[in-house]
């Protein structure tokens, strides 16, 4: 379809050119709007449509997916593709299929002022090429070209069509000539959009929180260590201090030694090579059992800090692991749409990949070399005593000098530490934004300014890590300044008492001194690690115990034999605010068993909201939704949508086989998923490409198969009610048809639901709810 009387050819080696694609699943990015796109388009895509409030003009963000932008209610996120490939202002505009999604209303609206011969792209003298099953459109196309299993079935003008092929009749179009006054009459021009007043909170958009920074609380320790387990967290404890005994101990019975062969030249070197060799015999038996026995006893020979390690990656962190990851995906899977609309998906990714990350590797080996290094710089403390007694006078302001550095060092680093893992949400979200729209960067020429975005991003994302070595290198001085002087202390002291302290000892506590430095270092380095790495389960006790829950009011209870009950005078909705819209208020009726109702109206009328609220995914703060007279907000979630059917708009697929995404369940037998697949006339492709064992591609089937894919698994599931979200409104005519004729034989017996734009496939509903606003403002039969 054309705006322009030139035509782009489409056959040779012709090259469009500057073109900009606009897709039916359009590609929202974290952008900023100029300001003058509100000056351009509110009359034809953004603000006529929705009574809506919007951020100041320069400052719109859209979240990953435009969950913000849909659930905020701002307009469909298909206007907004619409509404940018207007604004690219391009020679040649590509649109693909984008008015299956819109209502009647909106899409005549959308198409008169930006489609129509006094469009947007009229004006700008746009090359308009529009695939589409919209065929009442038709008539104001200047070429029209039919393809059929992948060839030309037909191209010319509307009134060369009508008269030399049937093509128009077969698409159940009545052969009519278009006259100029007809056309005039639909090219009216819409009523100016009302203004804009007031500006919505800055929160709209704005992603969860992260739990407060200063984690690491008692009360998270206690939550870690019943994840652990008692008898695992005993066992280490024994094991831990066992090793410490085993690797500090044969250096006093190494001064023991020197000592009687000072006495007694070599008379003893049996006895005490005999108990040396039992310290390390039973070291190394410590050690087998830290390390999962053989396992890893050559690579713990060779670091003291990785002696326990084995035993904790076998045991302790299998157990905490599973635990916490089994609990934070069981939070995010029953999390209502709420927190996933508002949360933006680098945030939640955050918790699955550097969380879980922290809570599997660096919190384990962490606080394994937290303990470690306690007991050897407690045990070095006691074995610089010997030397001489005296020291233990400088133990009280030792301690209270590391406490002061501490306090200040821990305090900085969490911080920079916390604010390193949150500079890197960005990255993570503009790489799956980047990932997921790039058709639509590559047709709007975005790689340079995204590129360029990308190298900010990251290089803001390494300065806490900069300024964390930095204090890290604080931290090193201080402590060396520490242990130089210590050691000045005990070579004075040793000096001063010559004579009364044995040289054995004295040797044993300068060595002490010199590696005390090092491990306190250590120590305080993997403390502040540790408290990072805990916050990581504080936000997942934080996630479990205190989730968001969706707001939703209704009232108004009502009463219904034997099939589903809805009801409703006020339901609100607040998917990513607080306050939050009303979406849908006096709205109350009732099905009956085995009927089939239709909901239809305008795009943002809530009628997503209310099948929402069925499944629980969106809750009821009052009133009830009843089916078969129970309350559903009594129910579990899980029980609720195994007894509803749902098809939706958008097909979903898992990784795996044919079999696994027709039998997620695996409760059929292949012959059930064959019979199914042949009534989908799907089974002939299917069996083309590899049978139920073919991996499911994205390329697998078609759009238009893979609706029929998604109706054959609802199929292989019977329930009492199916649930249908605009199932048929982006195929052509012939699956159309066969889609309708499966839902009529095979779901006659079960009560559905259905949200429909094109009346053609409601006419043998049994009555049809109109909602507009939130408004149930018409219900009657469809004919």
């Amino acid at each position: 379809m054309s705006s322009t009387p030139s035509l782009c050819p489409l056959s040779g080696d012709n090259s469009f050119g500057p073109a900009v694609t606009a897709c039916a699943r359009p590609f929202d990015f974290t952008l900023l709007f100029e300001e003058s796109i509100l000056s351009i388009l509110p009359s034809a895509i953004l603000l006529v449509l929705t009574p809506i409030r919007l951020l100041s003009p320069s400052q719109k963000p859209c979240t990953v997916r435009g969950n913000a932008l849909r659930t905020a209610k701002l307009v469909c996120s298909t206007e907004v593709a619409i509404a940018r490939a207007v604004y690219s202002r391009r020679p040649i505009a590509i649109f693909d299929d984008v008015f299956g999604v819109l209502d009647s209303e909106t899409q005549r609206h959308v198409f008169d002022h930006v489609f129509g011969p006094r469009g947007l792209l009229k004006s700008q003298n746009t090359t308009v090429i529009l695939a589409t099953h919209a065929i009442h459109l038709l008539p104001f196309a200047e070429d029209i070209i039919a393809l059929d299993d992948g060839k030309v079935a037909a191209q010319g003008t509307f009134a060369n069509l009508s008269k030399e092929h049937g093509f128009l009749q077969q698409a159940g179009l009545e052969i009519h000539a278009v006259h100029d006054e007809e056309k005039s009459g639909a090219e009216k021009e819409a009523t100016q959009p009302r203004p804009l007043t007031g500006a919505a909170e800055s929160s709209l958009f704005q992603a969860v929180k992260d739990s407060p920074r200063r984690l690491g609380d008692r009360p998270v320790y206690i939550y870690y260590y019943k994840t652990i387990g008692p008898l695992n967290t005993a066992i280490f404890v024994s094991l831990l201090l066992l090793w410490v005994v085993m690797l500090k101990f044969p250096e006093i019975w190494l001064t023991w030694w020197g000592n009687s062969n000072e006495r007694r030249s070599g008379q003893e070197n049996g006895k005490y090579l005999g108990a040396f060799a039992v310290f390390q015999i039973a070291a190394l038996a410590a050690l087998g059992l830290c390390c999962g026995y053989v396992l890893s006893c050559l690579r713990c020979l060779t670091s003291a800090n990785t002696r326990c390690t084995m035993y904790l990656l076998l045991v302790i962190v299998v157990a905490s692991g599973q635990t916490l990851h089994s609990t934070l995906l069981r939070t995010v899977i029953n999390a209502p749409m709420s927190f996933l609309a508002s949360t933006d998906a680098g945030t939640i990714i955050n918790r699955f990949s550097q969380d879980v990350q922290l809570i599997d590797a660096e919190l384990p080996l962490s606080f394994l070399n937290v303990a470690c290094n306690v007991l050897v710089c407690l045990a070095q403390a006691v074995m610089i005593l010997p030397a001489s007694y005296w020291l233990a006078i400088t133990y009280p302001f030792l301690f209270g000098f590391l406490y002061l550095v501490q306090k200040y060092y821990l305090r900085t680093s969490r911080q920079l530490r916390f604010l390193d893992l949150e500079a890197k949400s960005p990255v993570y979200s503009q790489f799956l934004e980047t990932l997921s729209g790039l058709a639509t960067i590559r047709a709007f020429s975005w790689q340079d300014n995204l590129i360029k975005q990308n190298e900010a991003r990251l290089d803001y994302s390494q300065k806490p890590f900069f300024l964390l070595y930095s204090v890290q290198r604080w931290l090193s001085l201080a402590l060396d300044l520490v242990a130089a002087a210590l050691a000045v202390i005990v070579a004075a002291v040793a000096f001063t008492t010559k004579g009364t302290v044995s040289t054995g000892f004295a040797g044993v506590a300068l060595f002490n001194i010199m590696t005390l430095s090092s491990v306190m270092k250590t120590a305080v380095n993997v403390w502040t690690i540790l408290e990072t790495s805990i916050g990581a389960v504080a936000r997942v006790k934080v996630f479990e115990e205190g989730k968001p829950r969706s707001t939703m009011l209704m009232s108004h209870q009502y009463h219904l034999i034997l099939g589903l009950r809805m009801g409703a005078s006020k339901f609100k909705v607040s998917p990513h605010r607080t306050p939050a819209p009303r979406v849908l208020s006096k709205v109350s009726f009732v099905i009956k068993p085995r009927n089939k109702i239709a909901i239809c109206g305008r795009s943002g009328g809530g009628k997503s909201s209310l099948l929402l609220a069925l499944f629980r995914i969106l809750d009821l703060d009052e009133g009830c939704i009843l089916i078969d007279g129970e309350d559903v907000s009594t129910l579990p979630r899980e029980t609720i949508r195994e007894r509803l059917n749902a098809i939706p708009q958008d097909p979903i697929f898992l990784h795996g086989t044919v079999r696994v995404n027709c039998d997620p369940r695996g409760a059929s037998s292949d012959e059930q998923i064959v019979e199914t697949l042949q009534k989908a006339q799907l089974w002939n492709t299917v069996e083309s490409k590899g049978g139920l064992d073919a991996e499911m591609t994205q390329d697998f089937l078609s759009h238009g198969q893979k609706q029929l894919f998604c109706l054959a698994r609802a199929i292989l599931h019977p329930s009492k009610i199916v649930v249908m979200d605009e199932a048929t409104s982006s195929v052509d005519m012939d699956t159309d048809k066969i889609m309708q004729q499966l839902i009529r034989t095979e779901f006659k017996d079960s009560t559905i639901i259905a949200i429909a734009h094109r009346l053609d496939t409601i006419l043998d509903f049994d009555s049809v709810v109109v909602v507009d606003r939130g408004v149930v403002i018409e219900r009657d039969t469809p004919r």
